[in-house]
């Protein structure tokens, strides 16, 4: 974990988002709006606002860049297992 000094917010996620990681990052802010702007903004997985580490099981996991391919947990966990097949049936 490093804590870092910055003057804008896109300062802070230019820095975030210079690396070839992306599993997941922390935001501490008083702001909702500057939470939203940099939760859309940034490239990772997972974002957390004022707290860390606090998924559950429905809660997607995976990253972006070389922080893994796919997802693990929640629905999306899932979707590597399923095949999607429709039935169509006429009945008279």
């Amino acid at each position: 974990m490093s804590i870092m000094k910055f003057k804008t917010i896109d300062e802070a996620l230019e820095r975030a988002n210079n690396s070839r990681y992306g599993l997941a990052s922390g935001v501490v802010t008083q702001s909702l709006e500057s939470a939203m702007q940099i939760s859309n903004k940034i490239k990772a997985g997972q974002v957390y606002v004022n707290c860390w580490a606090a998924n559950q099981a429905s809660t997607p996991f995976g990253g972006f860049k070389q922080s893994g391919m796919g997802r693990e947990c929640g629905e999306q966990g899932l979707e590597g297992y399923l095949e999607t097949k429709c039935v169509i049936i006429k009945h008279d």
